[in-house]
């Protein structure tokens, strides 16, 4: 159930008072006038209507609740939760940040400090506070009416979701959206996500779900998030009249299917909620979604493969690899997520290099693992020459370390059991200060007392509980009812002890590929190795005026069984060269491909040139290019056959020793090379990751 603040302030006095309230005293309260506390009543009794709850007027009564009594009661409780939730400073200050953006008019201070519980006094110094850290953005204080924020409608779009997404327990958050999508509206909306009306968020949540994101693509949740409630903020600012006033142009290099995504979410939700999203809105979504890491299988085949990124990853593996004495280019799936990820890292810090969301989940990795990250960041710093936050470079640490750690793991995650006498306020406040502390380092289950002997309680890390439990089988400990400063310190003695002789189960924070290749693949796969190996050959050729003279040159020497229409094949790779480096650095070789109808079969050979040219490399370095690696597939790719190739492409730059063979070694030499690279990698494939 979404309330404004005016509403909850409402409903706060309407819950505790039977005799009835004048609309007078709301006006007081609320310091409006007397036709906005009609509008605020009428838009809380919509709300209340999904609990079959009324707000009746009597005459020189006032307004009371009517309905049934045990909603009430726990529309109470659920209030003195809410109530007794104590916000910490920065969450004080980001809701009231959030509170002066959401609302069109101006919000008083008396109004501020009902909603946030604390003095008059201390309003005022989060709002001085608040004003010294907005900068430019302006805090109008307005006598006699209150205050407000003042900005350009994406600022308030992306301050208010940084916010929200700030300020939100994943446990929490995830739980009552499961819950939206599925059974409708609870009682115990976290309250960052009040700002947003439940409706926008399940038709954004069902746009998600419908589309083909979740068919064809892995998300990252952490990533993926953020947009959620973009999005669903969105909505609600197109509904209250309020419109991106400058043109949004969709970046460059977008992939279509990127589009095609964000255009599907947003037609699906104009259709659910019958309202029109102007092309601005689909295009800033456009642009958010292509911020996500999605997990696709990277190969040169692709249409929109970048050279100069894989080039960065593969320096930034290697980088790490000599700053930390560990070969990480052993691991293959290190290079498939960082390239992934680092793609969409580095749009985001282009799309928005101030707005940051927070994951303090990653602290726990970082301490873990500080080496580690003081190296990865000054390599990353190094090859992609550009500043990154922290929570990115704790992300891009996240993959080193799932390879630093592959082997067995053991479970990282302890498991809690707060036992309470009744479930209900005592119990979320636990949960939420818990979450708050202690961001998803625990498993936590809240049980009532009566429930207990359903459970097993002899599999829990610890046990807390609210009251003495008399012939315990197991040790627990007493905590306070609002969980104390003490209680706190409890846990965190507890942590301290229990990571001890843990492995940090870090492979289960993202997802990897653990796909197995099948009979039929495998034995596909060995077929088009063997064909590869067969007429892979080195040939020392006459270099023609130009690059594309040579290359036209090269292709007229393939037998037709490799290559018919000529002329088209060798056309097609040099647009691809004319627009794309494709220089090996610090090498004299280039690597040439294509995928064509007019290729027959699959195709590996190596060119000398008798006279060198100069061409761009990945990192935009002139080189002399002697070598010619030509690698083609034939159209359209069968799924086998890029398996194969990408295992050649991505093993000329993997490591220094492959990248020296292919540049100076013999025929002989890179056969052997190929061979082995074929054998290591279809072992491998077949014994996935069990």
């Amino acid at each position: 159930m979404y309330l404004s603040q005016r509403e909850a302030i409402i409903l706060d006095q309407l819950l505790y008072n039977h005799s009835g309230i004048p609309i007078s005293s709301f006006q007081s309260l609320l310091q409006v006038s007397r036709r906005t506390v009609y509008r605020e009543i009428t838009n809380l009794e919509e709300s209340l209507k999904t609990l079959n709850i009324q707000i009746v007027n009597e005459r020189n009564k006032g307004y009371r609740l009517v309905g049934n009594a045990e909603t009430l009661d726990m529309l109470r409780e659920e209030n003195t939760a809410r109530n007794q939730y104590v916000f910490s400073k920065d969450e004080r200050q980001d809701g009231i940040v959030t509170t002066l953006l959401v609302n069109e008019s101006p919000v008083t201070a008396e109004a501020l400090s009902q909603q946030f519980g604390v003095s008059l006094n201390t309003i005022y110094q989060d709002i001085d506070a608040i004003e010294d850290n907005l900068g430019i953005i302006r805090l109008n204080r307005l006598p006699a009416q209150g205050f407000m924020i003042q900005t350009d409608e994406i600022t308030n779009r992306n301050i208010v979701a940084t916010n929200i997404y700030n300020n939100l327990s994943s446990t929490n958050s995830i739980a009552y959206l499961s819950d939206l999508t599925e059974i409708g509206a609870s009682l115990d909306k976290p309250f960052f996500l009040t700002f947003i009306s439940d409706i926008s968020l399940k038709t954004v949540l069902e746009s998600f779900n419908q589309s083909d994101m979740t068919a064809d693509r892995k998300m990252n949740d952490n990533q993926i998030r953020p947009v959620l409630i973009q999005l669903a903020y969105a909505i609600d600012r197109m509904k209250a009249g309020y419109a991106i006033a400058d043109i949004v142009h969709i970046h460059q290099n977008v992939p279509s299917d990127v589009i095609n995504l964000a255009y599907q979410i947003t037609g699906y939700i104009a259709e659910q909620l019958k309202m029109n999203i102007p092309i601005n809105e689909r295009n800033l979504l456009v642009n958010q979604l292509e911020g996500i890491n999605f997990k696709n299988k990277e190969s040169i085949f692709n249409v929109n493969f970048d050279t100069q990124l894989s080039y960065k990853v593969q320096k930034l593996i290697r980088l790490v690899s000599e700053k930390t004495a560990n070969d990480f280019r052993k691991d293959k799936r290190l290079y498939k997520g960082l390239i992934s990820h680092i793609r969409a890292a580095l749009k985001r810090i282009e799309n928005d290099p101030i707005t940051t969301f927070k994951d303090t989940s990653l602290e726990l990795v970082v301490d873990q693992y500080n080496d580690l990250y003081a190296q990865v960041e000054a390599s990353f710093k190094e090859v992609f020459a550009t500043d990154i936050s922290h929570e990115e470079v704790a992300y891009i640490l996240m993959h080193f370390a799932a390879a630093y750690e592959a082997g067995p793991t053991f479970n990282y995650q302890p498991r809690l059991l707060v036992i309470v006498s009744h479930y209900g306020g005592t119990g979320k406040i636990i949960k939420e200060r818990i979450d708050k502390q202690f961001h998803d380092i625990f498993q936590v289950d809240i049980t009532q007392l009566s429930d207990i002997d359903q459970l097993d309680v002899g599999t829990y890390s610890m046990i807390l509980s609210t009251t003495t439990l008399k012939h315990f089988p197991v040790e627990y400990h007493l905590i306070s009812p609002i969980f104390s400063e003490h209680d706190i310190e409890l846990l965190k003695d507890f942590i301290a002890t229990y990571k001890i002789g843990h492995k940090n189960q870090l492979t289960n924070q993202f997802s990897n590929d653990n796909y197995k290749l099948t009979f039929e693949e495998m034995r596909d796969s060995i077929m088009i190795a063997d064909g590869l190996l067969k007429q892979f050959k080195v040939v020392d050729v006459e270099s023609k005026a130009s690059v594309e003279e040579t290359i036209q040159s090269l292709i007229q020497t393939l037998e037709p069984v490799e290559v018919s229409s000529k002329e088209l094949v060798a056309q097609a790779i040099i647009k691809r060269y004319k627009t794309t480096p494709i220089g090996i650095p610090n090498t004299n070789m280039s690597l040439f491909h294509s995928v064509h109808a007019n290729v027959k079969r699959p195709l590996f050979k190596v060119y000398n040139l008798s006279t060198p040219f100069s061409v761009e490399g990945m990192d935009r370095q002139t080189i002399q290019l002697q070598r010619v690696l030509l690698l083609l597939a034939p159209a359209p790719l069968d799924t086998n056959v890029k398996t194969v190739l990408g295992w050649i492409s991505q093993s000329i730059i993997e490591n220094n020793i492959n990248t020296d063979l292919y540049n100076k070694g013999n025929e002989e030499a890179l056969r052997n090379l190929l061979s082995r690279l074929f054998v290591e990698a279809i072992q491998e494939s077949g014994k996935g990751d069990d």
